[in-house]
């Protein structure tokens, strides 16, 4: 009994080794195998491999957010370089109010009520109003015949967004509504 049990050890032994020469080769030297150099290079988990994949486009683009949030980190940790970048934005800000100063000005109006219309249509002919033409469209927006979301607000650039503008011919709703609920026309 003792015999067939020591033949089975050295049997189970032989294969282990075997097994173990056959993945791992680096235990032929005599060191203790890295566990780099025990596996296959890529990790196969099956059906799913090809779904996730990442192209090197994927890649980059990880690459550079990962860059840029490095140097979020490192402007926050140095006063000097959060000093500058502060001055850059508020340098970028007065250039941007700077552009559309006329236009701003003509959407406030001049408090005489008069109509801007024709104040607007002459900026927009000198080029200092984006039209929905001229803006740059987002490329991946596009569907079924659409040209494309715009990354801004293009009512910021009509004459009448801070004024308003009502046409006087038209009732007002208010009065008519209290018509409905029976309410008499009151002097004005």
């Amino acid at each position: 009994f003792q015999g067939i049990f020591s033949m089975l050890v050295i049997s189970n032994i032989e294969t282990l080794c075997a097994f173990t020469l056959k993945k791992c080769p680096a235990v032929v030297i005599g060191r203790m195998p890295h566990p780099a150099n025990c596996r296959p290079g890529r990790l196969r988990a099956g059906f799913f491999d090809s779904l996730f994949g990442e192209s090197e486009e994927q890649k980059a683009q990880k690459e550079a957010a990962w860059k840029a949030q490095q140097d979020i980190l490192a402007r926050r940790r140095n006063p000097d370089l959060m000093e500058q970048y502060e001055k850059d934005v508020m340098e970028r800000r007065a250039g941007s109010a700077a552009s559309d100063k006329e236009l701003k000005e003509l959407q406030r109006g001049d408090g005489s009520g008069a109509d801007a219309l024709a104040d607007w249509n002459r900026l927009r002919s000198e080029g200092k109003v984006k039209s929905m033409d001229t803006t740059e469209r987002d490329k991946g927006s596009e569907r079924m015949g659409s040209a494309g979301l715009i990354g801004e607000r293009m009512d910021e650039q009509l004459p009448y967004i801070d004024s308003g503008y009502v046409d006087d011919s038209q009732p007002d709703f208010m009065d008519e509504i209290g018509k409905l609920f029976g309410r008499r026309d009151q002097q004005k």
